[in-house]
C-alpha cells in the first residue's frame, strides 16, 4: 500500500499574548468589586457588534480579554518575581560591597603580577608583605557580602513567616496563601 501526502497548508496557531498577573486579591474589596464589575460591563457596551457577533454571540476569548484587561486596571498587576527578594531595596549597599571587593581584587591583582616581574628575592618578599593586607582586605569584603545576604535572607523569611502566622490566627486564609504562594517552592531541594 502506497501513501501519498500533499503538502498540507500550515495553520497558523494562536498568537498567545500573556495575560497579565493581575493582585485578584484586591476584588475582596467592595470598593475595588464594584469598579471592576462597571469597568467589565462597560468595555462589554463599548465592544464593536457586527452581525457575526449579535447571531453568534461574543467569542469566549475576547470575553476573557474584557475580563482581564478591567481586572488589570481595576486591581493592577504583579511585578515579576524576583529571584532573591531580600535583595531588593538593597542596590546602592550592594553596589558598595562589590566595588570594595573590585577595589580589593585589583590591588591583590596588581601585587601578584608586581611579585612575577620582581628580579630579586628581597623585592619578591617585600611586595608579598603588601599583598598579605590586600589578601585579608578582599576576604574581610567578601565575608562581609556574604553576612549581610544571609541575614537579610533570614529576615525576610521571618518576616514572611510571621505575617502568614499572624494571618493564620485571624483566619484570613487569602493572604496565608498568598504567602505561601509567594514562598513557592524556594529552599526545596528535590529528591
Amino acid at each position: 500500500m502506497k501513501i501519498e501526502l500533499k503538502n498540507i497548508p500550515k495553520i497558523p496557531r494562536r498568537q498567545e499574548k500573556k495575560v497579565p498577573r493581575v493582585q485578584w486579591e484586591k476584588l475582596r474589596i467592595a470598593e475595588h468589586a464594584t469598579t471592576y464589575r462597571q469597568k467589565v460591563e462597560e468595555k462589554l457596551e463599548n465592544m464593536e457588534i457586527n452581525e457575526r457577533r449579535r447571531t453568534e454571540g461574543l467569542g469566549w476569548e475576547e470575553i476573557a480579554r474584557v475580563i482581564t484587561e478591567a481586572a488589570a486596571e481595576t486591581c493592577g498587576t504583579e511585578e515579576k518575581r524576583v529571584e532573591n527578594p531580600w535583595m531588593i531595596g538593597r542596590d546602592e549597599e550592594i553596589e558598595r560591597m562589590r566595588q570594595r571587593i573590585t577595589r580589593a581584587v585589583q590591588r591583590r591583582n596588581q601585587l601578584t603580577s608586581d611579585i612575577r616581574a620582581a628580579t630579586t628575592r628581597r623585592e619578591k618578599e617585600r611586595i608579598e608583605l603588601a599583598r598579605q593586607p590586600v589578601r585579608e582586605e578582599l576576604k574581610e569584603a567578601r565575608k562581609d557580602l556574604k553576612q549581610k545576604t544571609a541575614r537579610w535572607e533570614k529576615e525576610w523569611w521571618e518576616e514572611i513567616l510571621n505575617d502568614c502566622r499572624d494571618a493564620g490566627e485571624r483566619g484570613d486564609q487569602g493572604t496565608v496563601y498568598k504567602h505561601l504562594k509567594k514562598l513557592g517552592s524556594r529552599g526545596i531541594t528535590r529528591c
